[in-house]
């Protein structure tokens, strides 16, 4: 008697994942106040106002526009604010319908996954950024071994992430819930986040890749921003500045050292 073959069923790679349409956030939602700190450090070290600071990267007087790659750029919304900054910048997407969306924009967008080689050469830029990517990725030390690379000597690499030990996580933790950040499943609720970071973890990965860190800020504390209440919301992302450890998202200031 012979058998039916049994249909052979595939789950969802990475790659499928996120080439699809995975709950792409509006960009004005709260919790991008971190691209907003982002956005002011990047506007400094590129105006010149950093020049003799701690930000200052080796190319930070040249007469050419600072390069910069945008990893995981999206539709380019951030990255075109980057440009007007006067960036020479470049994005990198691994959705084929979101590159074309930037490129309509005007920026240079290349489809690539983060967790394969960049199509960039050898000390390219002179700013990287990294907006809540490191957390989907399987290989986090290939994906911070690539920018490393393509980064100039001295570059600036600003990476972020949700908090596994913000305050919130911490109370929801107490009472057995789930921290936010943290996901179970692939879904339409869900952005498919398949690692976890606290600020000592994420420095010390960056430490090990030849990144000196240089400054540590989150986003904001336990206050939910999303309501607009202007004296609170305003102290609460003040206070992630000045308490970072227990902050909402990681935002991390690095520079590539030579090896």
């Amino acid at each position: 008697m012979l058998m039916k073959p049994i249909k052979k069923h595939k789950g969802r790679s990475v790659k499928d994942y996120y080439e699809g349409d995975y709950n792409l956030k509006p960009v004005r939602r709260p919790v991008y106040i971190y691209r907003e700190k982002a956005y002011s450090i990047f506007r400094k070290l590129n105006h010149g106002i950093l020049a003799d600071s701690q930000y200052a990267s080796a190319a930070a007087d040249a007469e050419k526009p600072l390069k910069l790659l945008d990893v995981g750029c999206q539709d380019g919304t951030f990255a075109l604010r980057l440009k007007s900054l006067g960036y020479d910048v470049a994005g990198l997407e691994i959705s084929r319908i979101e590159v074309a969306k930037a490129r309509k924009k005007g920026i240079r967008a290349f489809v690539g996954s983060a967790e394969e080689a960049f199509p960039f050469h050898d000390n390219l830029f002179d700013a990287a950024y990294a907006g809540d990517i490191i957390e989907h990725l399987y290989d986090t030390d290939f994906f911070i071994g690539e920018v490393w690379r393509v980064l100039k000597p001295n570059g600036i690499f600003i990476v972020t992430t949700p908090n596994l030990a913000s305050l919130s996580n911490r109370v929801m933790l107490l009472f057995g819930k789930l921290p936010v950040g943290s996901e179970v499943r692939l879904g339409k609720d869900n952005a498919g986040h398949i690692r976890n970071y606290t600020f000592p973890a994420l420095e010390q990965q960056l430490r090990e890749h030849n990144f000196s860190v240089i400054k540590k800020l989150s986003s904001n504390l336990m206050f939910p921003v999303q309501y607009n209440i202007p004296l609170l919301r305003s102290l609460a992302i003040k206070l992630g500045d000045y308490s970072p450890n227990i902050g909402s998202h990681i935002i991390m200031v690095c520079r590539k050292k030579e090896r």
